[in-house]
């Protein structure tokens, strides 16, 4: 975690003083709100969700559908979600290959058909940069007065662990934000 933080404060990032140590008692009489929802009974917002499956499992197709579901407000697989921004880093797919997909799926759920303001896409596939060449460009979409959905479609991020854990706690240290990325290999 110090590695995270240290990476972050290098990068520019304020880190938030540690809270008091508290009694149950004190804890019991002020609790703390829970935050509204993102997807109803899986994710909310301020926290991060990892969709984890094997090689080929169509993680990427799910977590473009959540992203689709998320940008137009409608439900997805069932669950009700908050319409908000979302900005979908794109480090695996081709541009024409992720067209393809964003086409079959509005195709067959035309209720996220209306998401051309809220669904921002960043092709980063074949890009080679750090993040120090990509956070500006995210701060700035992150700077929006909204709340964002970023969805992380690649598991090792930008540019290797480092670079990866720098942009987590960039977004993890925005309580606006929600991270939802994958896993492969289990």
């Amino acid at each position: 975690m110090s590695e995270q933080i240290d990476i972050a404060v290098d990068l520019g990032a304020v880190v938030a003083p540690l809270p008091d140590i508290i009694t149950f008692r004190q804890f019991a009489e002020n609790p703390p709100t829970p935050p509204p929802q993102i997807i109803e009974g899986v994710l909310l917002q301020g926290c991060k969700m990892i969709l984890g499956g094997t090689s080929k499992s169509n993680k990427s197709w799910c977590l473009l559908d959540l992203a689709l579901s998320v940008a137009s407000g409608q439900p997805w697989w069932g669950r009700t979600c908050a319409k908000l921004p979302v900005v979908y880093i794109n480090f695996e797919l081709h541009g024409w290959a992720m067209a393809q997909r964003l086409n079959a799926l509005c195709a067959a759920r035309p209720e996220c058909q209306g998401t051309g303001d809220t669904f921002h896409l960043w092709n980063l596939r074949g890009h080679n940069a750090d993040l120090t060449l990509l956070r500006p460009k995210l701060e700035e979409q992150l700077a929006r007065p909204e709340d964002v959905l970023k969805v992380d479609a690649d598991e090792d991020g930008i540019g290797g662990d480092d670079a990866a854990d720098g942009l987590r706690y960039l977004v993890a240290t925005n309580p606006r934000v929600v991270y939802v990325t994958k896993l492969t290999g289990y």
